[in-house]
């Protein structure tokens, strides 16, 4: 049975490895370019898309053969909080967590260190001393960010809050929900799988010239770490986005 069930998971795998590879490896920083409408090539934009039907195809797939729903693939009964939110997965959860931990302690706990003059993996003391109160917010952004992604596991990413005025009590359009960390998952983790890769093969001033990826290749690690933070937030953010859509997604076979 065991077998059986690798077997099954195996074009899920593969379709999912497919998928992260198009939508964060190959188009390079593609989200970025738009954002700041760089030109782009279309090709970029065409492996983007074709990673982004890889996923929904595998999805498809793991759905269909699922031992479970046969219109959702879930496995396990839906739990209701007592306020009628639905409880994510424990995959979901996880994802959540890690989207909350990561930014935090690999971006923001490093800033602020800086800010307060600490040299961690650093021994640009005094040029960072003097950028203390741009080191404050820089690091502020990505801790925002973690709250708002722990609502994804939470039950007023479902329903607003009683304290949110005229809103209070209504469901949160999955859109608002979803949009907000799926572009930053998109935006940070090409952004952390272009450098990292740039890191790993000696290939930093290519990608970077001039920036902190030469200084972090001569002995600023604490620059170079934060490459795979990137990587590891944004694949950490496209989960649990996925995970949000998972247990919000209406069946009502299975309800």
């Amino acid at each position: 049975m065991t077998s059986l069930r690798w077997v099954r998971l195996l074009p899920v795998l593969a379709g999912w490895t497919a998928c992260v590879l198009l939508v964060l490896v190959v188009p390079r920083n593609l989200v970025m370019a738009l954002a700041f409408g760089q030109h782009v090539e279309p090709l970029l934009v065409i492996a983007l898309l074709g990673g982004v039907l890889c996923g929904f195809a595998a999805d498809a797939y793991r759905v269909r053969t699922s031992p479970g729903c046969r219109r959702c693939g879930r496995t396990r009964p839906v739990v209701r909080r007592p306020d009628d939110t639905l409880v994510p997965p424990r995959w979901a959860r996880v994802a959540t967590r890690v989207a909350v931990v990561v930014p935090l302690a690999g971006f923001t706990l490093p800033h602020w260190l800086w800010a307060l003059g600490v040299p961690l993996g650093t021994t640009r003391t005094a040029e960072l001393s003097g950028a203390a109160g741009s080191l404050f917010v820089l690091g502020a952004v990505p801790a925002v960010g973690a709250l708002l992604t722990a609502g994804l596991a939470r039950g007023w990413s479902q329903r607003f809050p009683r304290w949110v005025p005229g809103l209070a009590g209504r469901r949160v359009p999955a859109a608002l929900a979803m949009t907000p960390p799926l572009v930053a998952g998109l935006l940070v983790g090409q952004y952390g799988a272009l450098m990292t890769r740039c890191v790993a093969f000696g290939l930093t001033s290519a990608c970077d010239p001039g920036g902190t990826g030469e200084a972090a290749l001569a002995g600023q690690w604490a620059f170079t770490a934060t490459y795979p933070v990137f990587l590891g937030w944004g694949v950490a953010l496209l989960v649990a986005t996925a995970g949000y859509r998972a247990t919000t997604r209406s069946c009502p076979a299975c309800r």
